[in-house]
């Protein structure tokens, strides 16, 4: 009928002991069904199907049919063809019969006959290749054979109760034949479409293996380097690196040998789960070139390659303080310290930091925190920053001063492959930026040489001259005091530049306490801590210098 308007074919199901409903398209009237069952009987109906609409139409009424009893399978309708000759073997495939005379398969017959004078002596190589006729186009190879002799080659199916009849005979002569060359099979690529396939694989698969065909030739042993490149046509950031993120094939370690009559063979390239986050805009991956370098068994300029796409396989990382030492001024007002994320970057992450005090005094030099702070990183990021408020006060800081940043844990994703170092730190230093003070306290005044009125003194300022806008050593001046003997009263005796000091006029065989003072442009510092020491006894004075007129 034509009621859904259109061409229309029809379909035909059956059921039967143990089989499942088949639809077959047919387009005549007429359908034969050569795999059934012998001696079962089957349910039919038929129904139409649209052709435009691919609809299907109400079934027909159930017809009820049986087959015969088993029966010799008929021969292949045709004689074998020849798919390639190499210098000693064949490989032929052919069709199936139409009927398999109701019995389960059970291997195909190959017989091979050779042509000479009064008839040759027929080989049967028995062919169990498919579990199921159906399950592709038999073939097989006949090995074996001489360069110079023809051959007859005819199949035939066995089945559980007997063999088939034998098909017409296929005449060829094995040949030397074209080498060939190889291409990578359709059966590698997994992503992709047309023109644009390629092959993915994640990169903690550890190896990937690649499927090749020879094609325009199967004869003798050919030898082509299977080699791996770099991936030109990716931005320089998605290319995989060989030997970082695989192993890259070079040299002779890189030829794939395919025998003689061989049509397919396989390689491995071996990939390293390097950890490092990788995405290319449409996927996570980087990527790389496999190379056929056909040119080297002769076939011209007849290089094939194909894009290999290795898949990030979500390392959230490795977390770690990037730089041992940071300096910075007090007047900056935080220290930035820089945690990197390595091994790989996937998904947010975040980690926890503390600090301790060094020279630089939490509270009083920069803000330390109680308890462990909490550092983020988005999908992706590689590196995030932490910042510790410094304290800025007026007074010149004299020394450096230092505390230290170290990470404490992962937060989150609490997983075995995300780690931390936690053994190393960051010192931080802190600076000064250019507070104007008075110099700090000096050392006490340092005894040298005492005689029996006389004293000479070292006196230098401390480690602590103080700021201001000149050069420090040249521009600080320093005071000598006596302690009187009521033992607070400071009697100045001397001032001047930093140096030895020689003191006159004193009584001999007594103990004598000096302090001194620095003093520079922004004025006087404190008075150092007392300093001992004593005249030796009565001496006779020295000689004066020679008179002047």
């Amino acid at each position: 009928g034509g009621g859904g308007g259109g061409g229309t074919t029809c379909a035909l199901a059956y059921t039967g002991a143990g089989d499942s409903l088949t639809l077959t398209a047919c387009l005549q009237t007429a359908h034969g069904g050569g795999q059934l069952r012998s001696a079962t009987s089957y349910g039919l109906r038929v129904a139409a199907i649209t052709a435009s609409f691919g609809a299907i139409g109400a079934f027909s009424p159930v017809a009820v049919v049986a087959t015969a009893a088993a029966s010799t399978p008929t021969a292949p309708a045709a004689a074998p063809t020849l798919v390639f000759a190499t210098e000693t073997a064949l490989r032929v495939s052919w069709n199936q019969p139409d009927d398999f005379g109701g019995g389960a398969f059970v291997s195909w017959l190959v017989g091979v006959t050779p042509v000479v004078e009064g008839g040759g002596e027929e080989t049967v190589i028995e062919v169990a290749a498919f579990n199921h006729p159906q399950e592709g186009t038999p073939a097989a190879d006949i090995p074996g054979l001489s360069d110079d002799m023809d051959y007859d080659v005819r199949v035939a199916i066995r089945v559980a109760h007997g063999d088939g009849a034998w098909s017409d005979a296929l005449r060829a002569s094995p040949s030397a034949g074209p080498p060939g060359r190889l291409v990578f099979a359709a059966s590698n690529f997994n992503a992709g479409s047309g023109d644009d396939q390629y092959v993915e694989v994640g990169e903690d698969a550890g190896t990937i293996t690649i499927h090749v065909e020879r094609r325009d030739g199967f004869a003798g042993d050919i030898v082509v380097p299977a080699l791996t490149a770099i991936d030109t046509e990716a931005v320089s950031n998605r290319q995989a690196t060989p030997d970082a993120d695989f192993v890259a094939r070079t040299g002779a370690a890189a030829d794939l040998t395919v025998p003689n009559g061989e049509a397919t063979a396989t390689f491995t390239v071996d990939i390293t789960n390097d950890g490092d986050f990788a995405t290319d805009g449409e996927g996570d991956g980087e990527s790389f070139l496999l190379v056929l370098d056909n040119t080297a068994i002769g076939q011209g300029d007849a290089a094939v390659s194909v894009r290999v796409v290795i898949l990030d396989d979500g390392d959230a990382g490795h977390f770690a303080l990037r730089d041992a030492q940071v300096s910075v001024s007090e007047g900056a007002g935080t220290a930035d310290v820089v945690v990197v994320r390595t091994g790989g970057s996937s998904g947010p992450a975040e980690i926890s930091w503390i600090t301790d005090d060094g020279s630089a005094v939490g509270g009083v030099d920069y803000s330390a925190p109680a308890v462990p702070q909490g550092l983020t990183f988005a999908d992706g990021q590689t590196e995030a920053t932490l910042s510790v408020p410094l304290t800025n006060d007026d007074l010149y800081e004299h020394i450096d001063e230092s505390f230290i940043v170290r990470l404490v844990a992962v937060v989150s994703p609490a997983t075995p492959k995300t780690t931390i170092d936690t053994t190393a730190t960051t010192e931080v230093t802190i600076t000064d930026d250019g507070d104007h003070s008075p110099p700090g306290p000096p050392p006490p005044p340092s005894h040298y040489l005492s005689t029996g009125g006389r004293v000479e003194l070292d006196v230098l300022p401390g480690a602590d001259l103080g700021g201001a806008d000149y050069t420090p050593e040249a521009d600080i001046s320093m005071t000598l005091f006596r302690v009187d003997t009521d033992g607070s009263t400071l009697v100045e005796v001397w001032s001047g530049a930093p140096g030895r000091v020689v003191v006159n006029g004193l009584a001999a065989s007594t103990a004598y306490q000096w302090k001194s003072r620095a003093s520079n442009d922004q004025g006087d510092g404190p008075i150092s801590a007392a300093g001992s020491a004593s005249t030796t006894g009565a001496t006779p004075p020295t000689a004066p210098t020679a008179p002047v007129l």
